[in-house]
């Protein structure tokens, strides 16, 4: 595939749409139709992500292909704080034989993202091509 990427100029039109209130963008990255609009979640903007126009909020926790290249992961630990700590103090090869990883952690997908520079360097990083299908009027 190609490896088309947007400028600089481009980017920061995007950005500039994305910080109105009713903002949104369309974008076609590797074959998928990628939609971003501003939205409140949890009483705070941010980025929603609409992936061939659905938020699919199904099997989030699954780790899909495009949950992984397009969603907002989200890293939590199994254990509690204070369960860590005490797994931490047993010794290492009671650890070991009975499994326990004090540092587990489960990874889930949000369709939000709280931050335009990140959401950039994920689609950067985990895409090949990504263009413009609506250009932004500023």
């Amino acid at each position: 595939m190609d490896k088309k990427q947007l400028t600089k100029e481009q980017w920061a039109a995007i950005e500039r749409k994305l910080t109105s209130v009713f903002g949104s963008v369309e974008l076609l990255i590797d074959g998928y139709k990628i939609s971003l609009q501003i939205h409140q979640h949890r009483m705070r903007l941010s980025i929603a992500v609409y992936i061939n126009g659905m938020m699919n909020f199904d099997k989030m926790s699954e780790g899909t292909e495009e949950q992984r290249r397009f969603l907002c992961p989200r890293k939590k630990y199994v254990y509690s704080a204070k369960y860590r700590k005490s797994v931490k103090r047993m010794r290492k090869s009671l650890r070991e034989t009975m499994g326990y990883d004090a540092n587990r952690v489960w990874i889930h997908y949000w369709p939000w993202w709280t931050s335009f520079c990140l959401l950039k360097a994920h689609l950067i990083k985990n895409n090949e091509s990504i263009e413009l299908i609506q250009e932004p009027q500023s």
